[in-house]
Order: structure tokens, then sequence, then C-alpha cells
């Protein structure tokens, strides 16, 4: 898998270790938490390598796009 591959909340629920992958629609209704792609309407992803240096920085406030 490559570092810049686009994932889903679930993956990246379980990539940051949360127990509930609805904290990550929390976050981003906040607009804090890892930045995220949105593609067209409805559709949430993140970049994994993104998520990855977002952990590495201490996980800080981001905005999503």
């Amino acid at each position: 898998m490559s570092e810049s591959s686009l994932i889903d909340q679930n993956a990246t629920a379980a990539l940051i270790g949360l127990k509930n992958p609805r904290t990550l629609c929390e976050w981003r209704r906040r607009r804090c938490g890892p930045p995220f792609k949105k593609i067209g309407q409805r559709l949430v992803r993140y970049e994994r390598g993104e998520v990855l240096a977002w952990i590495a920085a201490g996980c800080p406030v981001a905005l999503g796009a």
C-alpha cells in the first residue's frame, strides 16, 4: 500500500486507534483532526501519508479541504 493512497473513514480510525469511526465525523464538523479530502458532495477520504504525518506531529488541529 502506497503512503499516498486514499483510505476511508474506518481505515483511518483504525490507523489512529479510535474505537468509533464516527469520531472522525465529529472532528470534521468541528474542523479539527487529520486533513481530509472531500470527493463530490458526500465521499470523504484521507491520504494515508497525511494521516501518518498528522500522528507524527502529535495530532495537531488541521483543517480539511
